[in-house]
């Protein structure tokens, strides 16, 4: 399933929600998994704006392209976490 996520990011440009849906799998699983591609090296956390919006600080997020996404967060946990594939990420998301 590794390689299905990272492929869903690298081609498709999904949200989160949307590769939950297309892998039949929770948004929490989903999350779950995210962290074990971070700890792994295949993506990176770019933005982690949820400390911001708790304190109520999201002018950082007014002009961030990825602000659909994490208005598409169910979970609050994930909320304004964005994720990059890094190079090691991108190889394998580009094999066959």
């Amino acid at each position: 399933m590794i390689k299905e996520i990272l492929q869903l990011m690298y081609k498709n440009h999904l949200s989160l929600n949307e590769i939950a849906n297309k892998l039949s799998i929770s948004h929490d699983k989903l999350i779950n998994r995210l962290e074990m591609l971070v700890h792994l090296g295949y993506i990176i956390i770019v933005c982690n704006s949820s400390d911001k919006i708790k304190s109520g600080n999201e002018k950082t997020c007014k002009y961030c392209t990825l602000a659909k996404t994490c208005s598409e967060a169910e979970n609050r946990e994930s909320f304004g976490i964005a994720y990059q594939l890094t190079e090691k990420g991108k190889r394998v998301a580009r094999k066959r």
